[in-house]
């Protein structure tokens, strides 16, 4: 996230603070649920091989948060071990959600309705375009933190998302998403929108998942921008 260069401490706290006190209190109260991270393959950093990322790769993260996240995995290891709490790690890729407005595709539907409603053209401001990523929704992904609780095996790691092979570039799912605009738009590199460090391709391999739980992602791409305007346009939460 290109906050987590501005905030690294706001982010650290966040997610290591939640994660220790969420596990102490499973210590402390002596229960034993399954317990899931929702990680991120942020955690694997840049990926010089262009490749698919395997769970058992190296960990190299290239920013703020990339890092706290894989100390998130680290504490749940250690108290998984220390502490017999069964637990799976879930590295889930990008997804479209109009709920989450921190997101690139959310922040660019939301330039989009804003110029809809000023019923004007406009200037949409972007960062890199040229990043790869395996777009899911974010309804699939729910769908796939449910399996990976029922079903995950304890101290697994599980990569989820589309398969390499879907893998897109942002600048073109932002042309599909400009396609449902409903008035003109151009298009303004932003340099306070890079990141210091970027992670350019991202793409996973999946069939651990896949083979375990059968689950592969459902909506189209085009569905789920659908469904991302839609809900910008009703005036849906951003949060």
């Amino acid at each position: 996230m290109r906050r987590s260069f501005d905030t690294p401490v706001q982010v650290f706290r966040n997610n290591i603070d939640c994660t220790l006190h969420l596990l102490e209190s499973l210590r402390a109260l002596n229960l034993r649920p399954h317990f899931v991270l929702a990680s991120t393959p942020e955690v694997y950093g840049v990926n010089a091989s262009l490749g698919a990322f395997q769970e058992d790769d190296p960990l190299r993260p290239a920013n703020p948060y990339a890092a706290s996240k894989a100390a998130q995995e680290a504490l749940v290891h250690a108290y998984g071990q220390a502490y017999d709490i069964p637990y799976v790690i879930t590295r889930a890729g990008s997804y479209i959600n109009p709920r989450r407005k921190d997101l690139a595709l959310s922040a660019f539907a939301r330039q989009i309705v804003d110029a809809e409603r000023r019923g004007d053209h406009f200037t949409l401001r972007h960062g890199n375009l040229d990043t790869v990523r395996p777009w899911c929704d974010a309804r699939d992904i729910v769908e796939a933190y449910l399996l990976a609780a029922e079903k995950g095996l304890t101290g697994q790691t599980y990569n989820v998302g589309a398969s390499p092979g879907v893998a897109t570039r942002l600048g073109a799912v932002l042309d599909l998403l400009l396609a449902q605009a409903k008035v003109p738009v151009e298009l303004k590199l932003d340099p306070a929108l890079l990141r210091p460090t970027d992670v350019t391709y991202q793409a996973l391999d999946v069939g651990r998942f896949s083979r375990l739980t059968g689950w592969e992602p459902k909506i189209p791409l085009h569905d789920s921008l659908q469904w991302l305007l839609q809900s910008m346009r009703a005036g849906g939460s951003t949060v």
